[in-house]
């Protein structure tokens, strides 16, 4: 959604997004509903090692990442598991071919 993180990363991005929409609209009679949800991560390693990367982030870096979106904090998993809900329950059920950030309103600015 954003040109960012080089050009294989991109077109792959964009690739999803397409796929997202096309399969939506081919299989969209049939009742079946096709999202995709995204959730921004922080790409910065904040001095973190390859060993480290997957570790739980500090509180401090999380409020770092926070100060880049506009609702002012960082998504959490339980920000992304309430998307999933609402997408896997009758609420959306006329939801199709979206693709929902679940990302504080950084692709919003």
């Amino acid at each position: 959604m954003v040109g960012f993180g080089g050009v294989p990363y991109g077109v792959s991005k964009a690739g999803g997004i397409l796929l997202t929409k096309s399969l939506a609209m081919e299989v969209a009679k049939e009742n079946i509903r096709i999202t995709r949800s995204r959730r921004r991560r922080c790409s910065r390693n904040f001095g973190r090692t390859e060993d480290e990367a997957f570790t739980p982030r500090t509180d401090a870096e999380v409020e770092i990442w926070g100060s880049f979106v506009p609702t002012g904090r960082a998504s959490s998993p339980e920000d992304c598991a309430n998307a999933v809900l609402f997408l896997a329950s009758d609420m959306s059920a006329n939801t199709t071919g979206a693709i929902i950030p679940v990302d504080g309103g950084y692709l919003a600015r």
